[in-house]
């Protein structure tokens, strides 16, 4: 008899699961909330075109006697070109520099990332 005890107990808990998932915010189909995400969050509301930040990612430069090309988020951009609504102006070893709507923008590689030419031993 006592063997068959945990069986029903199991059993009656399960029921009683069962029961109450109608009522349950975790079974009743409801939206859980992120506890993770900031409360203004869950508003729906989104931050307007000219408020979000335009992020510009540098990842490399070329600099030769001919050409200035920085790699800026993944694209190859020449000096006078256009990448997301700014204008690439300037090209150094490490660091380029980008112009939108008057503001100047400097974006850097990471000093380890920067390689410079060896000169050969004579």
């Amino acid at each position: 008899m006592f063997d068959r005890l945990p069986r029903r107990i199991v059993a009656g808990a399960m029921l009683l699961a069962v029961a109450g998932m109608g009522s349950s915010p975790v079974f009743g189909g409801e939206r859980l909330r992120d506890p993770t995400r900031p409360p203004n969050m869950d508003s729906g509301k989104t931050v307007p075109d000219a408020q979000q930040p335009v992020k510009w990612k540098l990842t490399a430069t070329i600099v030769g006697p001919e050409r200035r090309v920085a790699v800026i988020n993944d694209r190859p951009v020449q000096i006078g070109q256009k990448i997301d609504g700014a204008v690439l102006v300037a090209v150094e070893a490490g660091s380029a520099l980008l112009v939108r709507k008057g503001r100047q923008m400097q974006l850097k590689l990471h000093q380890a990332a920067v390689k410079r030419t060896v000169r050969e031993a004579p």
